[in-house]
């Protein structure tokens, strides 16, 4: 359930169960989900830097990034301390603009059926 003006994104009911988030292990997948709202809330299209990941306000990073990085969840571009989310593309294929299309759209379909007529 979401409320308005909430930033929010689908996290799979079996994620505790994955076996890429098992293999992270629970402190790297708390990382992760941190990562996950941070880039959801920056709209920053899966790149976040170190010093991004720094403030997010989980203690002893490096060895939940290398986690992350060994299972693939993470991984470092070439820049230096800027990490990709490699599935990020994949889960938000629609584009910002889209999804801001689309609710104000049904935001309108609303108000036009609950108008007496």
């Amino acid at each position: 359930m979401s409320k308005t003006g909430r930033l929010w994104f689908p996290l799979d009911a079996n994620f505790t169960r994955d076996p890429t988030i098992l293999d992270a292990g629970e402190r790297a997948a708390w990382l992760y989900l941190a990562i996950l709202g941070q880039l959801k809330s920056t709209g920053a299209q899966g790149i976040i830097t170190l010093r991004e990941i720094k403030t997010l306000g989980i203690p002893i990073i490096e060895p939940r990034l290398r986690a992350l990085e060994r299972v693939g969840l993470l991984k470092q571009t070439d820049a230096r301390d800027v990490y990709e989310l490699p599935a990020w593309h994949a889960w938000n294929a629609v584009s910002y603009d889209r999804a801001a299309y689309m609710r104000a759209w049904r935001a309108r379909q609303k108000t036009e059926h609950d108008e007496p007529p």
